[in-house]
């Protein structure tokens, strides 16, 4: 006998056949025992995961995460530019070729011309504390984050919207000063040990204090690299605040580093990227390097006018066309710790000149008796 449920009526219809018959109350039970066991079974799969179970949201993997985040520091570079801003003579609209002038057109006179001023430009970023003692500390970070031009050339645009020959600004690079920031947020002096390009990688050295942080206490992960979906947790310094977010990884086919793709972005460069082993503890995965980013160009007016004021014939000498970089998307490049370990390895004879001796946890096992060797 064949029987139909209808979507409205909690009672079931009845087919007509040779034979009118009903559906079995006892059947009806057995169906209604069937959905609240099914029930039960939804429920229970969105009960939080217990302790042994070591999921993202475990109490152990979260108090672990709150001491690893003790050992995150935010880093930044302000250099101070020398800024030279040219104002022309015009004639019929137009600028005065002068092969007597420093910048090949005629400038306004008695001194008018050039007019000085000092610029900060301000670089932050991510890093990780891996060493502390009683006088030094040693963060890692990203090398680019303190990478700034020496001189920077801005030129006025022609007619036809393109960047012309005329100067308007010239910025001599003449002071740059590290800074690492602690747990109270408050900036302390550092220099640098060792940087490496390639790599994007760099070391900070600054003196111990009391707020600094801890240094990491997690294992350096060699024994294998991430996976398709492995997901992490991600630690970044976006706009002068520690953040810590959720990524999963894609690795790249033709190198050792991989992709994050988190809510990475401007800040998290240099933050590390943490993997959950199954004990429930944390390991160290890499370095946030780089978060794509695309260009955009701008019209900056003079800093002197006032927000909302229009520009008059008088402001377009002081006028000025500006880039900026905005990332692009949640993705984020990652330094492999395999990478981090070299850098690590080739820093170790400067680290000896200041008495720094790091911890064979941060190498492979395989070479951590060369390391202790070459610290000693």
């Amino acid at each position: 006998m064949k029987y139909i449920f209808s979507s409205t009526y909690s009672t079931p219809l009845v087919m007509k056949n040779r034979l009118h018959k009903t559906f079995p109350l006892r059947s009806i039970y057995f169906l209604f025992l069937l959905a609240g066991l099914s029930l039960e079974g939804c429920l229970a799969s969105h009960e939080p995961l217990k302790e042994e179970q070591f999921g993202f949201n475990s109490p152990v993997v979260l108090k672990n995460l709150s001491t690893a985040a003790s050992s995150v520091v935010g880093v930044s570079l302000t250099a101070t530019y020398r800024v030279e801003t040219y104002r022309y003579e015009f004639l019929n609209g137009k600028t005065i070729p002068d092969s007597g002038s420093p910048t090949g057109y005629k400038l306004l006179p008695r001194g008018k011309g050039i007019i000085v001023s000092d610029q900060e430009r301000i670089t932050q970023g991510c890093g990780m504390l891996i060493y502390k003692d009683e006088k030094n500390s040693v963060v890692l970070t990203c090398q680019h984050v303190f990478s700034s031009p020496d001189t920077i050339l801005s030129y006025y645009m022609n007619e036809d919207g393109k960047l012309s020959d005329i100067l308007s600004s010239r910025s001599i690079k003449t002071h740059i000063q590290y800074y690492i920031v602690d747990q109270f947020d408050r900036s302390n002096y550092a220099s640098m040990i060792h940087s490496n390009m390639r790599v994007d990688l760099a070391l900070l050295k600054t003196e111990t204090t009391i707020n600094l942080g801890q240094k990491f206490p997690y294992d350096f992960s060699y024994d294998h690299k991430p996976n398709w979906g492995d997901p992490v947790y991600i630690f970044g310094y976006p706009k002068s605040s520690k953040q810590v977010t959720i990524g999963i990884t894609s690795p790249l086919a033709r190198d050792e580093n991989f992709i994050v793709d988190g809510a990475s972005r401007a800040g998290f460069s240099g933050g590390p990227v943490l993997g959950v082993r199954t004990d429930g503890n944390l390991e160290f995965l890499g370095i946030i390097r780089a978060v794509p980013a695309v260009k955009l160009r701008y019209i900056s007016p003079p800093p002197e006018l006032p927000k909302g004021a229009p520009l008059i014939e008088e402001d377009l000498p002081k006028t000025k066309i500006e880039e900026e970089f905005f990332p692009e998307g949640n993705a984020a490049f990652v330094v492999s710790t395999s990478k981090v370990g070299n850098f690590l390895k080739d820093a170790i004879p400067l680290l000896r000149q200041d008495h720094i001796t790091l911890s064979p946890l941060l190498f492979p096992s395989s070479t951590d008796k060369n390391v202790d060797d070459e610290q000693q």
